[in-house]
């Protein structure tokens, strides 16, 4: 967060304009937050914590894909590379 406001504080002041998109911000996040640890929580609980941690260290592998296709990124060589690295330390640390 204080990279952003360096980088692209403009951009970060916007939605900060209006009071109720605070509260709508506190309380997404909150939500988020909350929703997100009772989901892990319960994975840990259902198929275990080595599995849940390799599922975890998958998020770059599910995140690019997703962040081209409904948020517009460009998918660059340096990206698919990065993806390709964690895949294959996730191998490493699973075989």
């Amino acid at each position: 967060m204080s990279f952003a406001l360096v980088t692209q504080r403009k951009e970060l002041a916007v939605p900060f304009r209006d009071r109720r998109h605070i509260g709508a911000i506190a309380i997404a996040g909150l939500a988020g937050t909350a929703f997100g640890s009772l989901l892990y929580v319960y994975a840990v609980g259902a198929a275990g914590a080595a599995r849940t941690a390799i599922l975890n260290a998958t998020a770059p592998v599910m995140g690019m894909p997703l962040s081209v296709l409904f948020l517009g990124e460009k998918l660059t060589w340096r990206v698919a590379i990065g993806t390709a690295v964690c895949v294959a330390g996730v191998v490493l640390v699973v075989s």
